[in-house]
């Protein structure tokens, strides 16, 4: 029935089980589900049939009738049978037999009762049990809490002296007689710290009674009731005084996009201007879709053993297969131009109908909603298409033969006839990016359009991808066919000439003997020609240890060329900050490159006041320098996809001394070789540069949406593939000749560090960071073990949309991350701790804006940018004293579940994912989320075995039962009036003499059990 009868394993303990909330019926459903499991209750009552006093509810054998009876009147039994009922008939068990009446408040729908209540409150629900029969008494024999919640309590009315008083309901054989009606509460208290969903079964116990004979009526006997107990399932929803404002602004629907537009003529749009001083000049090559794939891709995947293929036969015989020397090109350009009609698909999502724009400048200014989080991702010279909208006249209240316009900024009016109108619908305009505001674009568009705006003037819009970065990825794979003993190396017979090149000093003294490993081999060019590489686990110095090596070569070898690539301009941009900083490099010497669409806004300041970058102060823009001017730089920081600017501007490529892509692990293959295949000697091998890639594969890499190309190989990075692939890059322990493992973490608790190094790190990372930083949370009195600052806190909350976002909210995550953010900036002051030694990571952006709506209402921060929210992605390369996860998830029955692997969009069933958000942590970790959501994925199950190891589990977790051996009489009582406090199951199939063992070893407490509801 959970987890362990569907693994057929023994079963320790029925409450040992997350089946709170809505979840308790998915678990049944998924018994239902479950073959093995239907096939073991069958074969139970075939054990049954052929031997005697076997119980085929439990699976047990009794010595005699009477240790079977004994069994069955048992509280084991009856809470196994009890789940059985629930799996086998939930519906049956929902219903009141004829003859009684239970009147229930609030009203049971379905047999649920919920009431909503604020934390730290008390309320009650009521039920009315009244006897219609007309010759039979009612014997309200007992009732029972599936489990134990600590939160609901069954309460029976007393009335003396014309005063109702309400007292725990413990006794057992309560009589209710013809028309009585006897009273009964249910107190719900609230706990203080929890919000969410508490959920429990409750089943309440009847027999009839002969009214004469005073003779119980058994199921042998006429007229029997055909069931022994009614089942109400008891939840309390228990929310915020922040709940109600977080609550969604409209139902969720689609987003309505327009239907695509027929147009006869496309109008181009202004192009940008030309910087004079732009240098390199070329053109790209474009690698077009080839039609038929679109037909192949149509044709999707399937799941075949546990394994996705591909329906395609012409994909499949390319993509099904270890990628190798002679089919890299043709399986890489496929990968790609795959992952392009994929992003061609996806950025229709974002096309707009019926929507305003205004004039700013000689542009037309649109709104673009979710433009700051990059969805959609727009950049300066993208090009979008702008329509006139069919929803013109319904919207402005003019007839459809006459439009007013103004003409130009004279503001004179015109009649446009209907059949100009119409003309002007079937022209499609271009609209090119000029300028990227916070939720704004300006687009140069032609004259024609901005000519004939007016304020109430509604437009469609199309976006399009820009293919550019594409290409260059295209061009890197079409290079390679040179450099594949440099992609596929091998070990050489002799070791490779090194560097006499002696290292004088230490710029930074504090590197560890791994550290200096590997700027020692990369100086000596140990791994030439193949590449170096180091890896990297989070918090060992990886970016430190980059820039020792950059720095040695650059002071060791006079004549040396650098290029420093990374994926991502923020790691770009901080490298060139470390190398800015202390001794050796001479500013003059180093350069950051940036792409022309850079937003030159967001430069950091530490860059922005050298002026070693290519923007132009005087026109404001970004230009690309000469060849020339290029090559007067020792150093050149650039993103891997601007490197191909330098390889279209046809730089020299026997320039580089070395190449240093910093993480490696982020980029697809295709993107990461753009420099090595365009920018190394493809001939002259022994003038290659020295190639240094450094990162960690076992972290986020990089966004691939394709759900055939990231099956297929495409989301595996250059630096993966060599460790997974290649001998002398993969055996273990590492040759330090080609490869060093950083393996001091500088950043986590070794209790936080423990989960991640135990499943990717191979167990050999070791916590050395500081001890006064790393300890400053132990004893905090939140914590449920106060020497271990990790903790997960279950919640059991709704996951809801609003609007057309198709984003995930969950406010009662948010109201459980409130609670830990008062209860830790009330004691900054002791702690020393500020709100922005705090990040909280969530999967969505609709809890990111949530959250960051909270902070700011509960005033826990002055301005949203003192604590950090984002996306896992966001928190990649950075750090936080302490880190809060939501997991927002909250609904198994939901559809929408497996999108997140289809779509990358939350982190529940991505490894590298799940290592990222783990890892940010320094001092404290809070994970809150759905358990019965996040155990469906074994990272995360991992996670919560974990924290319930080290009694670290907080939130919806009921006290254990227990109680005396099941003789067949229920003594002893609990304190919720359950009478069955102790809850075993046999394990399946075992014989008795075994099976007595382990109850023993239960009782003597010798057998582990887990979390206990």
């Amino acid at each position: 029935m959970m987890k362990t009868l569907k693994d057929l394993k023994e079963v320790q303990e029925l409450g040992d089980y997350y089946i709170f909330g809505k979840d308790v019926q998915v678990m049944y459903e998924r018994m239902a589900s479950d073959s093995q499991f239907m096939k073991t209750l069958e074969e139970w009552k075939r054990i049954a049939e052929e031997t005697p006093f076997f119980c085929e509810i439990c699976g047990i054998s009794c010595t005699s009738e009477k240790s079977l009876v004994e069994h069955q009147l048992g509280s084991r039994h009856r809470i196994h049978k009890l789940h059985i009922d629930i799996y086998r008939q939930r519906d049956k068990m929902t219903t009141v037999p004829e003859g009684m009446q239970l009147t229930c408040n609030p009203t049971a729908e379905e047999g649920k009762m919920e009431l909503v209540c604020k934390s730290g409150e008390e309320c009650t629900m009521s039920i009315d049990i009244e006897n219609t029969l007309k010759d039979e008494d009612i014997v309200f024999q007992r009732h029972v809490f599936l489990w134990d919640t600590g939160v609901f309590k069954l309460h029976k009315a007393s009335d003396r002296d014309g005063q109702r008083t309400w007292r725990e309901f413990e006794r057992r054989d309560l009589h209710i007689g013809k028309g009585e009606t006897r009273y009964f509460q249910i107190k719900c208290i609230a706990p203080k710290d929890d919000f969410g969903y508490h959920f429990v079964p409750l089943a309440l116990y009847f027999v009839k009674k002969d009214s004469k004979t005073r003779k119980i009526i058994t199921a042998e006997d006429e007229g029997a009731w055909t069931q022994d107990y009614v089942l109400i399932f008891v939840s309390l929803h228990i929310i915020s005084d922040f709940h109600e404002e977080l609550a969604p602004k409209s139902v969720y629907e689609k987003p309505d996009h327009f239907q695509e537009n027929s147009f006869e003529v496309t109008e181009p749009g202004e192009k940008l201007p030309e910087h004079s001083r732009n240098g390199l000049i070329g053109k790209l090559r474009p690698f077009h879709i080839p039609p038929h794939l679109y037909n192949n891709v149509r044709m999707g995947t399937a799941h075949k053993d546990g394994k996705i293929t591909i329906n395609s036969p012409y994909l499949s015989q390319i993509l099904d297969c270890n990628t190798t020397q002679r089919n890299y090109m043709k399986k890489f350009h496929h990968l790609l131009w795959l992952e392009e009609i994929q992003m061609e698909i996806d950025i229709q999502q974002y096309n707009m109908a019926g929507v305003a724009m205004t004039i700013c400048k000689n542009k037309m200014r649109l709104e673009v909603p979710g433009l700051a989080e990059k969805k959609p991702s727009v950049l300066r010279g993208d090009r979008l298409y702008v329509y006139y909208s069919d929803k013109l006249s319904e919207r402005t209240g003019y007839p459809e033969d006459q439009l007013i316009v103004a003409v130009g900024n004279l503001g004179l009016n015109i009649e446009c006839e209907a059949d100009e109108l119409r003309s002007r619908r079937n022209i499609r305009y271009e609209g090119i990016v000029h300028k990227i505001e916070r939720e704004h674009v300006q687009l140069g568009v032609a004259e024609k359009l901005r000519r004939y705006w007016t304020p109430r003037q509604l437009y469609d819009v199309e976006f399009r991808i820009s293919p550019f970065n594409m290409w260059v990825q295209h061009r890197a794979i079409e290079q390679a066919v040179d450099f594949m003993d440099l992609l596929f190396p091998v070990k050489p017979a002799s070791r490779p000439d090194q560097s006499h090149i002696s290292l004088r000093t230490w710029f930074d003294r504090t590197l560890n003997p791994e550290q200096q490993t590997a700027v020692r081999k990369i100086v000596q060019g140990s791994s030439r020609p193949a590449p170096y590489i180091i890896f990297g686990p989070p918090g060992t110095g990886k970016t430190v240890t980059v820039t020792e090596a950059i720095k040695q070569v650059y002071s060791g070898y006079q004549d040396s060329r650098i290029l420093v690539c990374c994926p991502e301009n923020s790691a770009a941009d901080t490298l060139m900050r470390k190398l800015l900083k202390d001794k050796p490099i001479i500013k003059e010497d180093i350069f950051r490159m940036y792409a022309l669409s850079r937003q030159p806004e967001t430069l950091p300041a530490e860059i922005a006041t050298t002026g070693q970058y290519n923007y132009d102060q005087l026109k404001e823009c970004f230009f690309f320098p000469s060849v020339n001017t290029l090559m007067e730089y020792r150093i050149i920081v650039v993103t891997l996809t601007t490197a191909g600017r330098m390889v279209t501007g046809k730089f020299p490529t026997n320039h580089f001394t070395h190449i240093f892509i910093d993480e490696g692990g982020h980029a697809v293959e295709p993107e990461c070789i753009v420099p090595i295949t365009g920018l190394m000697d493809p001939r002259d091998k022994s003038r290659r540069a020295q190639l240094v890639i450094a990162g960690d594969p076992k972290q986020l890499g990089p966004i691939v949406r394709s759900a055939i190309a990231r099956n297929f190989g495409l989301p595996v990075s250059l630096m993966e593939r060599m460790m997974s692939d290649i001998e002398m890059y993969k055996t273990q322990p590492f040759d330090e000749r080609y490869i060093t493992k950083l393996i001091r973490n500088y950043r986590s608790h070794d209790s936080i560090l423990e989960i991640p190094r135990r499943m990717f790190y191979d167990n050999q990372l070791e916590a050395c960071g500081d001890s006064k930083v790393l300890n400053c949370m132990l004893d905090w009195d939140m914590l449920p073990n106060k020497k271990f600052p990790v903790m997960f806190h279950s919640v059991f909350g709704t996951e809801e949309r609003e609007g057309d976002s198709p984003s995930w909210f969950n406010r009662d995550e948010i109201a459980q991350i409130d609670m830990y953010l008062t209860a830790l900036l009330k004691k900054k002051k002791e702690t020393k701790l500020q709100p922005s030694d705090i990040g909280i990571i969530a999967p969505y952006k609709k809890q990111v804006s949530k959250i960051r709506q909270m902070l700011l209402a509960k005033r826990h921060i002055d301005n949203q940018n003192e604590i950090t929210v984002g996306s896992v992605e966001e928190f990649q390369g950075q750090e936080f004293k302490i880190i809060i996860i939501s997991a927002v998830r909250s609904d198994m029955t939901s559809a929408y579940t497996d999108i997140d692997m289809v779509f990358n969009l939350g982190f529940l069933r991505n490894p590298k994912r799940f290592n990222v958000a783990m890892t940010r942590a320094r001092a404290l970790l809070i994970v809150i989320g759905n358990p019965i959501t996040l155990e469906q994925d074994s990272c995360w199950k991992t996670f919560i075995d974990y924290c319930d190891q080290n009694n670290a589990f907080r939130g919806q977790k009921g006290q254990k039962k227990s109680g005396p051996p099941d003789n067949g009489m229920d003594g002893g009582r609990g304190k919720n009036g359950d009478t069955s406090r102790k809850v075993s199951i046999p394990s399946l199939g075992r014989p008795q003499t075994e099976q007595k063992k382990i109850e023993q070893k239960k009782m003597s407490g010798k057998v582990h059990t887990r979390r206990k509801f």
